[in-house]
């Protein structure tokens, strides 16, 4: 992924989804990192998970819910990166640890669906589960959904997981490359004007708009011509 390809994907996103307000009001309530045992902390990301399309989270049996989300951070917590530390400064002892706990919390119980003559557990799921992860660790996690993983060809397991972030990590290095020498990952989000977002949700930007929505980004000539344009105003 060049750099070009990211800014384009990640202005279409802002444009597309008009902000992230639910991003910014779950950041007042918990700050940058979440502590699941915290109640408050626990509420505010149920209610973002719901404000981010994922109804397995259901109001009526968020207790069920944030009882499964304890147990698992009593049990995973510890495999989780330390907040802040970015996924590009990860190596692949803590890749394999993110993706068991992914894996782990993928299959705990969300919720129940109740059907006439049955009822259906519903858990926590590959979309939900690395959308809570992100929560937990924005500058680490990387987040995917259904097109996603479809279009990438990479099971919903802990496996294609950690295949996801071996393949985010690629695509940042790539994008990092062509800001030059002495600059890196880091500074992808100012060059982009988006100090304050995590390389991996820019990346998930882009994937969003590529996969998701189906919007590609225009081939290099165009970029080209663009610029020109641009030069001369």
């Amino acid at each position: 992924m060049r750099l070009i390809e990211l800014a384009y994907c990640s202005h279409v996103f802002v444009v597309l989804s008009g902000g992230e307000r639910a991003t910014a009001d779950l950041r007042a309530a918990t700050g940058r990192s979440i502590d699941p045992a915290k109640p408050a902390h626990a509420a505010a990301l149920h209610t973002w998970l719901r404000r981010w399309g994922c109804r397995q989270f259901a109001v009526a049996d968020e207790e069920l819910s944030r009882a499964s989300l304890a147990e698992w951070w009593r049990e995973c917590r510890r495999l989780l990166p330390p907040a802040g530390r970015p996924l590009h400064e990860l190596d692949e002892t803590r890749l394999d640890a993110m993706a068991a706990a992914y894996e782990s919390l993928r299959v705990r119980q969300a919720s129940i669906q109740r059907l006439p003559k049955r009822t259906v557990v519903k858990t926590f799921g590959a979309t939900g589960t690395a959308k809570a992860l992100y929560a937990m660790r924005p500058d680490a996690c990387a987040l995917w959904d259904e097109p996603i993983r479809r279009r990438l060809g990479l099971p919903d397991d802990g496996e294609g997981y950690r295949r996801h972030l071996d393949r985010v990590r690629v695509e940042v290095a790539e994008a990092a490359a062509d800001l030059g020498r002495g600059r890196g990952a880091a500074d992808i989000p100012t060059a982009l004007g988006r100090g304050g977002t995590s390389v991996v949700k820019l990346v998930d930007e882009h994937d969003w708009v590529r996969f998701t929505h189906g919007t590609e980004p225009p081939p290099g000539e165009v970029f080209e011509r663009w610029a020109g344009w641009a030069a001369r105003a």
